[in-house]
């Protein structure tokens, strides 16, 4: 069946290591009384100085009673310090490289012997696997830039404009409005002074909204003219959250804040795209253009580093003991899953193991090291990114940088670890941009977002 049996003794204890063709092993261990017999003595002994027993001064307690008492577990206590040190130096001494912890199969006495002073722990375990994967001058990728396109400029422009805009009394509804009301429930169950933004409506529904004035009142089926998340909104019951509506309420209108577009000056300018950046409008033009081409940069090189793992992961060739590392996931989460949930998990724990087990060949075959300073700036760009999605732009190099630092400081997470696999997985896709078959291609934002979505 394409496996090896070797053999090998520490001390006096016997091992014997089975390898398996999936990259799964059994490693059995056969321990006698003089193997453990000293550590057992010296366990009696100690014990029986701190031991506290009724009759006996302390630390005069007889080491027979001891052993008559306590016998048992001190044994157990003897056998596994052996048993655990065997194992550490057996795996160090013949660089077995396993993958989670051992599970322990059995232990029994030897049926070839006529006392039970031979016992043999057999352990399933998983190994290392061996690894291929393509020649990286053979790989053909493409590498997608996305273009900077003049209406997605001047879109975002507006929305700038509409966000740092004054807000005033409106006449009527228009979309972008901030709406303020009286909302009665038609049956007269609940009552509230309703705030919430036009943007809040569902579509169909908007049309009935639009053109109202101060005073007047629009009725309608709250179910159908709201996301069920925004109805706690409207009705202010966020707290409220098994709180259900439905049916016909009516809302009158007593305020209509609308927008004014902030006019193109300075102090906009220094707003949007932060302070100095911007002199008149041909410079702010060319600072929100800086400002997508950085994004759409960091789209494009996450895109690729995205294709390039999925590349590795479908065109590498590896065995997974995976049948043991199942087992020990789920020795693990004992309590702390579900059956449904450990279900769910399983698959995606093999695929991240098989995908790092893939990058940390790659490293190793290319002498991939990650730096503190590599560390740093993945979690620069990774702070840059949630920043900027929560809408918060140009926060400065400086605010950064001690972020950063910050966020690699924080023990109780594992941020060093998520931007280490960050920055191999960076590493392996500059590596590639080197060595490959890369073809660079300029394309629009919709036919990016259809090639993520494609890859996904």
């Amino acid at each position: 069946m394409g496996f090896f049996v070797s053999n090998k003794t520490i001390r006096t204890v016997e091992i014997l290591f089975e390898k398996k063709e999936n990259s799964s092993a059994l490693l059995t261990i056969s321990i006698e009384q003089g193997d453990y017999q000293s550590d057992y003595q010296s366990k009696v002994k100690d014990y029986s100085k701190r031991v506290q027993m009724k009759g006996f001064r302390p630390g005069k307690v007889p080491p027979a009673l001891v052993e008559k008492m306590y016998g048992s577990a001190l044994k157990s206590e003897a056998i596994n310090s052996v048993l655990n040190k065997s194992i550490d130096q057996y795996l160090k001494d013949n660089d077995i490289d396993v993958l989670g912890d051992l599970i322990a199969e059995e232990s029994f006495a030897d049926p070839a012997t006529s006392t039970p002073d031979l016992i043999h722990f057999s352990f399933l375990l998983a190994i290392r696997p061996e690894i291929t994967y393509p020649a990286l001058e053979t790989i053909s990728l493409v590498y997608p830039e996305i273009e900077v396109a003049e209406d997605r400029i001047n879109d975002f422009i507006t929305d700038l404009q509409k966000r740092y805009g004054q807000m005033t009394d409106g006449e009527a509804i228009v979309e972008g409005d901030l709406i303020k009301g009286q909302l009665v429930a038609k049956d007269g169950s609940f009552e509230t002074e309703s705030s919430f933004p036009f943007s809040k409506i569902k579509e169909g529904y908007q049309s009935q909204f639009l053109g109202k004035k101060v005073g007047e009142s629009i009725e309608f089926p709250i179910e159908e003219a709201f996301e069920k998340d925004e109805i706690r909104f409207v009705t202010g019951t966020f707290k409220e959250k098994d709180r259900e509506f439905s049916g016909l309420f009516t809302l009158t209108i007593t305020n209509i804040s609308t927008s004014s577009p902030a006019e193109l000056t300075t102090d906009f300018f220094d707003k949007a795209v932060g302070k100095g950046r911007a002199a008149d409008e041909a410079e702010f033009r060319q600072s929100v253009r800086e400002l997508f081409a950085e994004t759409y940069s960091g789209e494009s090189e996450a895109y690729f580093q995205m294709a390039v793992e999925k590349f590795f992961y479908e065109n590498s060739q590896l065995v997974l003991a995976e049948d043991v590392v199942n087992k020990v996931i789920t020795r693990r989460s004992e309590g702390k899953m579900s059956a449904e949930e450990l279900a769910s998990f399983l698959p995606r724990y093999i695929r991240s193991m098989k995908m790092s087990l893939i990058k940390g060949k790659l490293a190793e075959d290319f002498n991939l090291r990650i730096t503190e300073e590599d560390l740093l700036e993945a979690a620069r760009k990774q702070i840059a990114s949630d920043f900027q999605q929560m809408g918060y732009g140009n926060l400065g190099d400086d605010f950064i940088e001690k972020y950063a630092a910050t966020y690699l400081d924080e023990k109780d997470k594992n941020n060093r670890d998520r931007m280490a696999e960050k920055s191999l997985t960076a590493k392996i896709s500059s590596l590639l941009l080197e060595k490959g078959k890369i073809v660079r291609n300029v394309v629009t934002i919709e036919k990016f977002n259809q090639l993520v979505e494609e890859l996904n």
